[in-house]
């Protein structure tokens, strides 16, 4: 995430919103959540282009990570080739949270060591990269000392409208899954991200 004021919200502006979205985060502070907790997996913020939303994403990843949690932010660009490739957006989550959590990175090299999808994996599609990078190697490995928040600003601009719903679709397994992973996701109230996660 971009660490400047000025792709932070201005002081007095969104203040509900990001108190809403901090109250959201306070309960996943230690990991796992109290047993029989049923919990939003992800925020979903959306809004018309220009309306902030990246601001958003900038000032409440500067809190997350000030908070102490484990932090992987993906910010999607559709004028930026390595930005918009949907390919891009699932391994370069992978490779943040493996950064951070020991466990999940030692499952994930042996993985992709015992996998032949491994050496293809950034031209595969964005299912079998799910399935690969988090669905076969999560239900083993033990939770963080503290929830993983995921932020993936301008989810819309990720690829085509059928891509972003499958990524869409894949974030939202990731996280009703993965109770140690927390996703917020912004993007343009586009009905094939809106319909499922609004």
């Amino acid at each position: 995430y971009r660490n400047d004021d000025e792709y932070m919200c201005l002081d007095g502006t969104r203040e509900e919103l990001l108190r809403d979205m901090k109250t959201w985060l306070q309960p996943f502070k230690s990991v796992p959540c109290s047993s029989g907790q049923e919990l939003q997996r992800i925020f979903y913020v959306y809004g018309l282009a220009g309306s902030g939303k990246s601001s958003v994403a900038n000032t409440i990843a500067q809190w997350v990570e000030q908070e102490g949690f484990y932090l992987s932010c993906f910010s999607c660009k559709h004028d930026d080739r390595e930005l918009s490739d949907p390919r891009k957006l699932l391994p370069t989550l992978a490779y943040r949270i493996a950064k951070q959590h020991g466990d999940y990175r030692f499952a994930l090299v042996d993985g992709l060591r015992n996998s032949s999808v491994g050496a293809s994996l950034a031209t595969s599609g964005i299912d079998e990269q799910f399935k690969l990078l988090f669905e076969n190697l999560l239900k083993g490995v033990k939770p963080p000392p503290c929830a993983h928040v995921v932020i993936v600003d301008a989810l819309d601009e990720c690829g085509d409208p059928h891509d972003q719903g499958q990524l869409a679709r894949r974030l939202l397994s990731l996280a009703e899954s993965t109770p140690w992973i927390k996703i917020i996701i912004t993007s343009r109230p586009v009905s094939n991200i809106k319909d499922l996660l609004g």
